[in-house]
């Protein structure tokens, strides 16, 4: 909590880094994430996050100060990953169905690259590919519109969950780095939920399949946003749970 050592803490912040710490803080509230290690155009590589490290470096201050106004800050050392999470459960931004779906093929490509690169947390792929997992839910017998998967894309883009390396978020070949933040908003068991609503065994009555749908801690002027998909207008896309 902000007490004299936490004033005195931050007041031996320069001027920039006072400036540099409400800008992270509206980065937090606003994307939910940051995420250490991400592609740098600028070197062509994947470096450290410069807004990471100085999170990180001064994590207490941060931790402190959110928790004022009801925020838990989180930090994963071993994925590099810092996030918010709301003490009231309010502020999330919740995925509807197509957008949950891009999400679950996302996580599984992560999941099946993670296991070819041992050494590496970050994980490629393209939109391409995604429309072609989505393609092989038993959900799904046409190719999705292309609208609708850069839609879903640009919002986990936003959330810092995917990382678009080059190209436009209309050339499906474009290269999208998936990021560890990932194994946060959809962890192992909300996956496994997924998957079993997908794949019903065959002992049981095949009902219409509903995944649940994924919540994203995010600012409350994004989160007021609505998100609809072709499909949805048509209404052949099941029913949210």
């Amino acid at each position: 909590m902000i007490d004299a050592q936490w004033l005195e803490n931050y007041d031996k912040l320069s001027s920039a880094d006072r400036d540099l710490f409400a800008r992270e803080v509206n980065t937090l509230l606003a994307r939910t994430f940051l995420v250490r290690d991400r592609f740098d155009s600028a070197v062509g590589e994947i470096r450290a996050s410069a807004a990471y490290r100085f999170v990180d470096r001064h994590f207490d201050l941060f931790s402190d100060y959110l928790a004022l106004a009801g925020w838990h800050l989180v930090k994963d050392r071993h994925y590099g990953v810092i996030y918010v999470e709301s003490d009231y459960g309010q502020n999330r931004r919740r995925l509807n169905l197509f957008q949950t779906l891009v999400l679950f093929c996302l996580r599984l490509i992560y999941d099946e690259e993670r296991e070819k690169l041992t050494l590496s947390n970050e994980i490629q792929t393209t939109s391409f590919e995604v429309a072609a997992r989505l393609m092989n839910l038993e959900a799904r017998r046409r190719k999705p519109a292309d609208r609708d998967i850069q839609e879903a894309l640009k919002l986990l883009s936003h959330h810092q969950v995917i990382q678009k390396i080059d190209g436009s978020w209309t050339d499906e070949q474009a290269r999208l780095l998936i990021l560890p933040s990932i194994l946060f908003v959809l962890p192992n068991q909300k996956i496994a939920d997924v998957y079993r609503q997908l794949n019903p065994s065959d002992g049981e009555d095949k009902e219409e399949p509903q995944p649940e749908e994924a919540d994203l801690e995010a600012d409350a002027d994004f989160g007021d946003e609505t998100w609809q998909t072709e499909s949805e207008e048509k209404g052949d896309l099941w029913p949210s749970t």
